[in-house]
């Protein structure tokens, strides 16, 4: 039994691993914006790139402490590969089980609707052998860093309608709705003293409701 899940050892072994995967994350991303030549508008903007700023969460006495994208119109064999690519990487008890938490956690119930098309999700898995755990967290990273950057490149260069752009920003709208009402990570960092700019970095810039 390895229930030393607080050692030092331990926190470093996963801040570079999620550090590691981070650079990953964003250099695919950023070779995306570089290979995009369609005929939307954007295609002609210069390629975006992430910027890192270095933070740490200020501890009680004042010490320094810890710290530190989906397809919107996807089809049905969009939403089949992604959910494959995670099947792939949980065993046949996981998958189900936080598939279902999934679909249960990231739902809107004011809209009686899903957030999006699902995957999995968990949080505080502890087998109460701590290696284990990680490396199926580092599965579950290795996965999505293996197929959205497939699915972005599958229809980065086709053209768009004014319709489907409105329809995209209602969809970045349910998302903001859910982060703001829901979200147990975006209540846990605002009322902890988190980076504010951080957490609320992945909402969208542009938004619309119906």
């Amino acid at each position: 039994m390895d229930r030393d899940f607080g050692s030092e050892e331990h926190k470093d072994k996963a801040r570079a691993w999620f550090e590691h995967l981070r650079d990953d994350l964003c250099a695919a991303l950023e070779a995306i914006e570089d290979d995009v030549v369609g005929p939307n508008g954007s295609s002609e903007r210069e390629p975006g790139r992430f910027e890192r700023q270095a933070w740490q969460r200020p501890g009680e006495d004042g010490s320094k402490g810890g710290g530190d994208l989906t397809p919107v119109f996807p089809d049905d064999e969009e939403t089949a590969t992604f959910h494959r690519a995670f099947k792939h990487a949980c065993d046949a008890d996981y998958y189900p089980k936080f598939k279902k938490w999934c679909d249960e956690y990231f739902f809107l119930p004011h809209r009686n609707e899903p957030r999006g098309v699902g995957g999995i999700f968990y949080d505080n898995l502890n087998t109460d052998e701590w290696d284990r755990d990680f490396d199926f967290t580092k599965e579950v990273g290795k996965a999505f860093l293996g197929v959205y950057p497939k699915l972005a490149r599958r229809a980065m260069d086709l053209p768009w309608i004014a319709a489907q752009k409105k329809a995209q920003l209602v969809k970045r709208g349910r998302y903001v709705e859910f982060n703001l009402l829901y979200d147990r990570g975006t209540t846990f960092g605002l009322k902890t003293g988190g980076n504010t700019e951080a957490i609320l970095m992945s909402m969208p810039p542009e938004v619309a409701w119906p």
